[in-house]
């Protein structure tokens, strides 16, 4: 079966149906506890909206710009740490 539609058009169909913060509103939102999930890519964050979740976000810019801003960056290790301290 061939395929009928590329990753371009799904991108842009998930862009047009989902909000995409800068990295600014999303930490306010972390802040807040309204989102818990950030996700860099737009096809994940539709996929999982699209599955009943509300918490995801798309961030505008990537984990790249989340990194350049500053914005708080935790490993796995660190979360394990945090979490048995």
């Amino acid at each position: 079966m061939p395929i009928t539609k590329g990753s371009q058009a799904l991108v842009a169909e998930a862009d047009a149906r989902i909000t995409t913060d800068s990295v600014t509103e999303i930490q306010a939102r972390l802040a807040a506890g309204d989102v818990r999930l950030q996700l860099v890519d737009a096809l994940t964050t539709k996929a999982l909206q699209d599955m009943g979740m509300t918490n995801v976000a798309h961030i505008d810019g990537g984990f790249t710009d989340w990194v350049h801003q500053g914005a708080p960056v935790a490993t796995l290790e660190q979360r394990k740490a945090k979490k048995a301290g």
